[in-house]
């Protein structure tokens, strides 16, 4: 396992995922300091109103996104792979309606 350290890549792979670890771990610090500023300073009502307002958005944001990218990968990539060209177009024309309702809806 010590001839893992002397590849570089290895240690560059490192050094990149600590910067990672340690700017989720700065932001996760920040948010909490934001809520404990954000909860003196606007006392419970306002905070249990902007709350309630923040997960609304959560959850508007979370209902009307849809990754129909993966849609097409899957199935779109198997009949691709196949040589079925009529199932590939049927899965990206769905993939693309519900893109279109998602944005109409949102």
């Amino acid at each position: 396992m010590k001839h893992w350290f002397k590849d570089a890549h290895f240690r560059s792979l490192l050094k990149n995922s600590s910067y990672l670890a340690v700017s989720k771990v700065v932001a996760a610090i920040a948010g909490i300091a934001t809520l404990a500023f954000a909860g003196r300073g606007l006392g419970v009502m306002l905070f249990g109103m902007l709350v309630l307002i923040t997960s609304y958005a959560k959850a508007a944001s979370g209902l009307s996104k849809f990754q129909s990218w993966q849609l097409i990968v899957r199935y779109g990539g198997q009949a691709l792979a196949l040589g079925e060209h009529e199932d590939f177009k049927s899965s990206t024309g769905f993939a693309f309606a519900l893109d279109v309702v998602s944005g109409i809806g949102a």
